[in-house]
């Protein structure tokens, strides 16, 4: 076990690399599951060998996401440092977790309340217009001179576009990426006369999007863009908890994420 067993080729091929926020999110939850599956494999070994081996799997992740968190820059778990392996125990861990945890929370609200200032309400009668434009699309395309491999390339996407049309609000710069990447296969592969009828009706979304964004606007009348990025950790923990401090219960001590 260890980091390579976290972060796989094929867990990193599913990263994006323009999107560190989320990437960073995407290793959280990469790492959640395999300690998750460690858990379980210490709780059915039972003895003390395998819970120590579980302690060392929580010092792996925590090192794996501090040092994800630098790579990607992300604080302010960027700039912590990693305990001696010596002196981690699994309370160490459990601070740190729920460090990440209030740094997701505020995170998926803020991507949350940006991608709703992002994306357009599309009525029906809009979405049909919108419908009959990838349906042209896809009829050049299957009438071009291209490969297959092309083609499928293309399709998915139509297909990638024509999905998000069944959400109540249609992400705008997502679909406006998924246009472009439409355009930059289509390319230099297809005759002429079709590429101008790709562009047109490339053109055509837009402004049915640029419509659809101005009604909406008027009818919402969003509050102002907050442009603060950075997120704060939790306040200082108390470490005077009064009477009940000389209790102390280890039964938690295991408990994964």
């Amino acid at each position: 076990m260890g980091v390579l067993s976290i972060l796989t080729e094929e867990f990193l091929e599913s990263l994006p690399d323009d999107d560190p926020a989320k990437s960073f999110t995407m290793i959280v939850r990469r790492c959640e599951e395999y300690l998750a599956d460690r858990y379980d494999e210490a709780e059915q070994g039972g003895d003390s060998g395998d819970w120590q081996g579980y302690q060392t799997e929580q010092y792996t992740v925590m090192r794996t996401l501090i040092s994800a968190a630098q790579r990607l820059e992300i604080t302010p778990f960027s700039e912590m440092d990693v305990p001696v392996r010596r002196d981690f125990r699994s309370d160490d861990f459990n601070d740190f977790k729920h460090d990440v945890d209030h740094y997701l929370a505020q995170f998926v609200l803020d991507r949350a309340f940006r991608e709703k200032r992002e994306s357009v309400a599309v009525p029906p009668p809009v979405k049909d217009r919108l419908r009959s434009h990838i349906h042209a699309m896809r009829t050049h395309i299957d009438n071009a001179a291209i490969s297959d491999s092309k083609r499928a390339k293309l399709h998915a996407k139509l297909a990638e576009f024509e999905a998000s049309l069944e959400k109540d609000r249609i992400p705008i710069f997502k679909m406006a990426r998924v246009l472009i990447e439409i355009l930059s296969i289509s390319a230099n592969v297809i005759g002429v006369a079709e590429s101008r009828t790709m562009a047109k009706l490339t053109g055509n979304i837009m402004e049915v999007f640029a419509e659809a964004k101005a009604a909406d606007d008027e009818s919402r009348r969003p509050a102002p863009i907050d442009h603060k990025q950075w997120i704060a950790l939790p306040p200082n923990r108390k470490q005077n908890i009064g009477p009940r401090e000389a209790f102390v219960d280890d039964s938690d001590d295991n408990i994964p994420f």
